[in-house]
């Protein structure tokens, strides 16, 4: 995470906003932690579960970035 917010800052325009890059990112890799989540199937949905991002929720963020 450090080297994609580092990366975008390195890369910033005039209108690049940092509290609604990191928003969106959070957004995004929230949105991959619950997918993952529903995946598993409701017997496996835990407070940990919930409370838990994995490195898995991130890449797919990464992927989607790299690929636009």
């Amino acid at each position: 995470m450090k080297e994609v917010l580092s990366s975008q800052l390195k890369e910033k325009d005039e209108q690049f906003a940092n509290g609604r890059y990191v928003r969106n990112l959070f957004d995004d890799i929230t949105l991959n932690q619950s997918k993952r989540i529903l995946q598993k199937g409701a017997e496996q949905i835990t407070k940990e579960t919930l409370m838990l991002i994995t490195e898995e929720d991130v890449v797919v963020h990464l992927n989607a970035t790299i690929s636009n």
